[in-house]
């Protein structure tokens, strides 16, 4: 009897627990889900940053966005040659838009427009980080960008690497986009802050998921998986398997690469791979 007291005493210890547990990462989710997001404004810091991306010839450009109190931060980097298409870019959960030269360097010499949107929540763009809101601005930004008279008519493609690549896949079911450019592709929220949990399955208590599986079958657009065969988060089948439900896809494979140094191991016959895609479609 003595026995039982004790076991079931253990037991109920346990479980409060892994209740307080399960309490601290809901009340922490939005650091776990957003860690690049400053805790407090954007900062000196980051003003240091972004005057450093413009000393480069980047503009640093606040958009209306249809509602006064709502202006989107963004970076545009405009081809020299007119009538070129362009790429809305979403960077991953981590960084900001003044860690997006690896991105925009690349896409001015395939001589593309580039608008790299920042989330709301981060660096110095107002707002809440919710899935709503980035999604409603990523919406706003594909129609300024679709209205410029130096963007080539309906030739505004989609991209992004990591959560950034999924707010791409989503948007481009709300759009149309000519095509999606999606690198590192995260396909649920969970996989991202379960990495970070020891393999926790904690996905029934994130608010925001940015779901890329529902989304695969209505994409219309041609669709590019750009991925490490090293990614220690998402395997090679996973993105294969998401590639096979799109109608229009190609899947460019880099080899030795992971998740963080994924563009910096892109050699420059990989990104003539994506202007390919761009300019000729899938093959």
């Amino acid at each position: 009897m003595k026995y039982l007291k004790t076991l079931f005493k253990l037991l109920a210890w346990l479980l409060v627990l892994a209740l307080l547990g399960l309490l601290v990462v809901w009340l922490a989710q939005g650091m776990l889900m957003y860690p690049g997001r400053p805790l407090s404004g954007g900062g000196a810091d980051f003003a240091t940053r972004i005057q450093a991306v413009q000393n480069r010839g980047y503009a640093a450009v606040h958009i209306e966005a249809g509602d006064p109190k709502v202006r989107l931060r963004a970076l545009w980097s405009p081809c020299k040659d007119q009538t070129s298409p362009a790429l809305l870019w979403m960077h991953d959960r981590g960084s900001d838009i003044t860690d997006t030269l690896s991105v925009l360097g690349p896409m001015q010499e395939l001589k593309f427009h580039v608008l790299a949107l920042e989330y709301p929540g981060y660096g110095d763009a107002e707002g809440e980080t919710t899935e709503a809101e980035v999604m409603a601005r990523a919406a706003a930004a594909f129609s300024w960008l679709s209205s410029r008279e130096e963007v080539a008519p309906r030739r505004v493609f989609v991209g992004g690497i990591e959560m950034g690549a999924a707010v791409a896949l989503n948007l481009a079911t709300r759009t149309e986009a000519a095509g999606v450019i999606a690198f590192a592709t995260l396909p649920d929220m969970e996989d991202g802050v379960r990495e970070k949990l020891g393999g926790l399955p904690v996905g029934f208590l994130l608010r925001d998921r940015y779901s890329v599986e529902p989304a695969l079958a209505g994409i219309t657009a041609p669709v590019l998986f750009v991925h490490g065969d090293a990614d220690p988060v998402v395997p090679s089948w996973r993105i294969d398997a998401m590639a096979g439900k799109v109608s229009l896809s190609k899947v460019l494979t880099i080899a030795g690469a992971g998740r963080a140094d994924l563009l910096s191991r892109m050699s420059k016959e990989d990104w003539a791979d994506v202007g390919s895609f761009v300019f000729e479609g899938p093959k």
